[in-house]
């Protein structure tokens, strides 16, 4: 029997979600809180503060539609692929490898 092996890099994104909270309130003229956020996207407050503040946070792309819904601004707008980070191997499982 032959296992294949493959090789995943996972590159660090930075989640700018203050940056677009920012930006909505500028936008909008309105302030806009976690858990005003919260309220509008159905997540929890204690989820979107870590996504603000924790530059690590791991997250799924429902959770981001959810935000740039509410705060009306494109994944581009909230994510950011970190260039000066380098890419982690992972392998097959998504695990890192090293």
């Amino acid at each position: 029997m032959r296992y294949w092996s493959y090789l995943y890099c996972q590159y660090k994104m930075k989640i700018k979600l203050r940056d677009q909270m920012a930006a909505y309130r500028k936008r909008t003229g309105q302030p806009l809180t976690y858990a005003d956020l919260a309220d509008r996207t159905g997540l929890s407050r204690f989820s979107l503060e870590s996504l603000g503040t924790r530059s690590s946070y791991n997250t799924t792309l429902d959770t981001i539609e959810r935000i740039c819904r509410a705060l009306g601004c494109t994944p581009a707008d909230l994510l950011e692929l970190d260039a000066d980070a380098p890419p982690v191997p992972k392998d097959a499982h998504g695990r890192s490898k090293g």
